[in-house]
């Protein structure tokens, strides 16, 4: 019999209950793929050789990336590389080599990057071949095939150093780093050029996907939202807009990804942008950032700084959970949604097991039954989340808090309180007998 869990994020009570509805998802609803997965970035030039240290990576940074499987992380890289900063990119890249994580390995470019390298430009003779020098380095030589990705230079439209003339010069200058890629033998069997890395320049995207289509593997853009950007599904539409262009215009769109290489919310439901954004067609969702000290001065991590005792941050009982169990290869469904205020999500791993996502933004909560294909009586485990507590053990890891069986075909229905999310999956991430098993009471940890 299939495990199914199900996961409840409470922010809020409310006494009013409005209408509720039955979810079906059906290959209709399917989002094309491939998805890759809710991932994270890593800011690692940032670190000092001592944070984190040895010790930190161990105890705290490893056992919270096992937990939560990111599937993929960005990470960023400059030319002019340091050994501290290769210290700590060595480790994040054996971890992710050992794990199975892709990586998006991102070179700054001189109009970002803490670590400059003067006098030179994107796609110059210089910088082609210091690129190139460091890839084989680290593919050739170190054997990290898992760099699956790679961008050239952080958010270009921000960039005017490295291309004053805008998406021309970018073009350019991707067109002779990709060139000097292949000169070292290296294809998209190896990795694949992502871009353009914008952020609030979406006509970037759609003018590379109607102009330079040969230069990108994979679509990549950045999307930091507020609170109005998300109602009544405004940000799914506006990224199925942007997708729907791209896939009209480029010729070979045929297994692109479409990737948000930074995610952010500043003022609303991290979940609430997450399942949109897996809606909007996005195959990979990065958020920015994994820890407050992957970026000095701020505070968008899922945990905070070393000075601060690597607290974890309330968000990263959701987004964790959403990275755990809907991986890779995963189909995703998008079904309508019961009302304005109410965001739902499918997911079908690639074992067949089922995972069902619903975000209530309303101010009341509503019933919604969702139903699967399965005639088989299935055990559910509750997990639940509020703005007054939630249940996490020793390591603030999420942990669950009941039992409930149900036959899927048949529907399940489930309370989705005023302001939280609820989520049922049958995914089991640690394969055979599920480890995440209901604790005693007395073992739970409320905080």
């Amino acid at each position: 019999m299939k495990r199914f869990l199900l996961v409840v994020f409470l922010l809020s009570m409310h006494v009013s209950m409005a209408e509720g509805g039955t979810v079906t998802i059906t290959s209709s609803h399917a989002v094309r793929g491939p998805w890759i997965g809710f991932g994270v970035n890593m800011e690692s030039l940032s670190w000092s050789s001592s944070t984190p240290s040895s010790t930190d990576w161990t105890n705290t940074y490893l056992p919270r990336l096992q937990w939560m499987k990111p599937p993929i992380i960005r990470l960023m890289m400059s030319a002019n590389y340091n050994s501290s900063y290769l210290t700590q990119l060595y480790r994040i890249l054996d971890s992710a080599q050992s794990h199975g994580i892709q990586i998006v390995l991102a070179e700054w470019g001189n109009g970002w990057s803490p670590v400059q390298m003067p006098g030179a430009l994107l796609g110059d003779t210089t910088y082609t071949n210091a690129i190139g020098n460091y890839m084989q380095n680290l593919i050739n030589t170190k054997g990290y095939t898992c760099i699956k990705y790679f961008i050239l230079g952080n958010e270009p439209n921000y960039d005017p150093t490295n291309y004053a003339s805008g998406i021309t010069q970018w073009a350019n200058a991707v067109a002779n780093t990709k060139a000097k890629f292949t000169s070292l033998g290296f294809t998209d069997s190896h990795f694949r050029i992502a871009g353009p890395d914008t952020s609030n320049a979406d006509t970037w995207v759609t003018a590379t996907a109607s102009t330079y289509p040969t230069l990108v593997g994979a679509y990549d853009l950045h999307r930091y939202e507020y609170v109005s950007d998300l109602a009544n599904a405004g940000f799914e539409s506006s990224l199925n807009g942007i997708w729907s262009t791209v896939m009209s215009s480029d010729p070979s769109i045929s297994g692109k990804p479409f990737m948000l290489g930074e995610a952010g919310i500043a003022d609303g439901s991290s979940t609430d942008y997450s399942v949109q954004a897996a809606r909007g067609r996005a195959g990979a969702i990065l958020v920015w950032n994994l820890d407050d000290d992957g970026v000095s001065g701020q505070d968008w991590g899922l945990w905070k700084s070393k000075a601060n005792g690597y607290t974890l941050y309330p968000w990263w009982y959701t987004y964790s959970l959403l990275s755990r169990y809907v991986p890779k290869g995963s189909t995703i469904y998008a079904p309508p949604n019961p009302s304005s205020t109410v965001r739902v999500m499918g997911s079908q791993a690639p074992d067949g097991s089922w995972t069902f996502v619903a975000v209530n933004m309303g101010t009341a909560s509503t019933s919604i039954t969702f139903v699967a294909p399965g005639n088989s009586s299935q055990t559910f485990q509750c997990y639940s989340y509020s703005s007054g507590g939630r249940t996490v053990d020793a390591n603030g890891f999420p942990t669950p808090v009941s039992t409930l069986s149900g036959v899927p075909a048949s529907g399940v229905t489930q309370t989705i309180p005023a302001n939280s999310m609820v989520m049922l999956t049958a995914y089991d991430p640690e394969g055979g007998t599920s480890s995440q098993k209901p604790s005693p009471p007395q073992n739970l940890i409320i905080r």
